[in-house]
């Protein structure tokens, strides 16, 4: 069985590198929450907590909110955004009663769980209705991230994430309703991008050897330097009956 990957590491910089922006984000919660009330859900537990970016706005808006999650240093900072009920636990063997909840909410983390159709199983286990997840839709982008990922498997690296996307299990097992939210578009420096694939900022980076690691940003730097990178996404909230699962 694959070790689970803890975000320990990346608390003080989760938040800045994975954020939409804010008037975004308050498009997304209010599509999410909406989506909720329809199917009368009201005691949500979020899987893969982390920071507590979405737990916390659903609490606020009257959800009864509980966060998991492995990383003991993310449900930590959770607790600092107010976030009230919160458990370390694996996504695979959730620590909850059966049908403890209304709904499951899941954020970029099946990516990471080799096993993720385990994870979905538990998932069926504990939640009464659904699975939420808010989802997006990608353009075929020139980015420095990108071009790391397609040279590192160039390298004979093993496949970056183990799992599955929640944005790709849309395909593998079709939700219920896909309902679009809102359109993320930005314009970054690419010298900022690169900054945070030098600092090893996303998780299939850190157990990428130093050598192989040095090798990649130096075309990259090379490729990308003083650059804008403008990228767009379409996000949807994508709902799952449980017993699909």
């Amino acid at each position: 069985m694959r070790r689970t990957i803890s975000f320990d590491r990346a608390v003080d910089i989760y938040d800045a590198t994975r954020s939409l922006l804010p008037k975004v984000m308050v498009e997304v919660v209010k599509g999410l929450s909406a989506a909720l009330e329809r199917r009368d859900c009201h005691r949500i537990l979020d899987v893969g907590v982390g920071t507590g970016r979405f737990a916390s706005p659903l609490q606020d808006l009257g959800f009864r909110v509980t966060g998991v999650d492995v990383s003991v240093e993310m449900l930590k900072r959770a607790q600092s955004k107010s976030v009230g009920s919160l458990a370390q636990g694996d996504a695979r063997r959730l620590p909850f009663k059966d049908k403890a909840f209304d709904a499951v909410l899941m954020n970029h983390v099946l990516h990471l769980i080799r096993e993720w159709r385990e994870a979905l199983k538990d998932i069926r286990r504990v939640a009464r209705n659904a699975l939420f997840s808010v989802t997006a839709v990608f353009p075929e982008i020139d980015s420095p991230q990108k071009a790391y990922e397609e040279r590192l498997l160039e390298t004979g690296w093993p496949a970056i994430h183990p799992g599955v996307h929640e944005r790709d299990l849309v395909n593998v097992i079709p939700p219920l309703e896909s309902a679009f939210i809102v359109a993320n578009t930005e314009e970054k420096a690419a010298d900022d991008l690169l900054d945070r694939l030098e600092k090893r900022s996303y998780s299939f980076m850190w157990e990428v050897p130093e050598e192989v690691h040095k090798e990649i940003m130096a075309g990259l730097v090379a490729d990308y330097a003083g650059k804008r990178i403008k990228s767009s996404r379409d996000l949807y909230v994508s709902i799952w009956n449980v017993e699909q699962f």
